[in-house]
């Protein structure tokens, strides 16, 4: 067994996605899915369904009277908040736990996924791309790969640090001097384990080199990368220890057809979902 698989082995003691999660994936991936379809899935679940009627009540979204049933729920919320909620509480667990290797504290990698998730999302809408919350999706497991090489890093911190301080390179070149992989091909293999679809094994396993990524995937890793870097104003992906470039240009965005002011709003619109998604807890 390589290293490689050494570290893939290492996946079977996280926590896995639920069922119910990947029932909602594969929802999410069809175009003929309808609200019912979500409905169903979520009232099978008890926790989801009073998580999501809190969420209906709250004073968040201040509806005149009380929000007694998921039907009524998804009506409220909109049937793209309640997929991002969904998924969001489902990947919490996996996403929670604190990164050693890279400075990151209990939440905050889960934090930084939601953020890098409904930016992405966001960018796709003003894009006008078909099926946007499939980049939701991608950009909730883009560091996926992170949790295992956690594992394999932790005796190298100290040199990760000075790879990317010094050495002035990303996690990704950091990652491959040291351990002769980095975390967005274990992150994509991770999710070729799960059977995920193609457009989330591109878009993780490029989200970093997007130029790299096959011809009709380089848009969609290239809008995880800029979205993943956006949301850095809004949730921390590596510790402040780690001196990580995290800029964006506007003549990045612009090749997405994308203004300042597009990006503004974006930003300002993940603060307040992501202090939203506080009520769900």
């Amino acid at each position: 067994m390589d290293k490689f698989d050494k570290i893939l082995a290492k996946a079977e003691d996280l926590p896995v996605l639920p069922h119910i999660g990947m029932e909602i994936l594969n929802l999410i991936e069809d175009k003929f899915s309808v609200p019912a379809d979500f409905e169903a899935i979520i009232e099978s679940d008890q926790v989801l369904t009073l998580k999501i009627l809190k969420m209906a009540n709250s004073a968040y979204y201040g509806y005149a009277r009380e929000i007694i049933n998921v039907k009524d729920a998804v009506v409220i919320l909109g049937l793209d908040t309640i997929k991002s909620l969904v998924l969001s509480m489902l990947t919490r667990q996996m996403l929670s736990k604190d990164l050693h290797t890279y400075g990151l504290k209990k939440g905050e990698l889960w934090s930084h996924s939601l953020a890098v998730a409904m930016t992405a999302r966001s960018i796709a809408k003003i894009m006008k791309l078909s099926n946007h919350e499939k980049f939701f999706v991608a950009g909730l497991l883009h560091d996926v790969g992170k949790i295992l090489l956690d594992i394999t890093l932790k005796n190298y911190v100290d040199n990760l640090k000075f790879q990317v301080n010094e050495g002035k390179v990303d996690f990704i070149e950091a990652e491959l001097r040291i351990a002769g992989i980095d975390h967005a091909l274990i992150g994509s293999k991770l999710i070729e384990i799960w059977n995920l679809p193609d457009f989330l094994v591109n878009s993780v396993r490029y989200h970093h080199t997007s130029s790299k990524a096959p011809a009709n995937f380089k848009t969609d890793a290239y809008i995880i990368d800029v979205a993943n870097r956006l949301s850095y104003q809004v949730a921390p992906g590596s510790s402040v220890d780690f001196r990580v470039d995290k800029n964006v240009m506007p003549e990045e965005y612009g090749k997405l057809g994308l203004t300042s002011a597009n990006i503004e709003g974006v930003l300002d619109s993940i603060r307040t979902s992501l202090d939203a998604l506080q009520l769900t807890e």
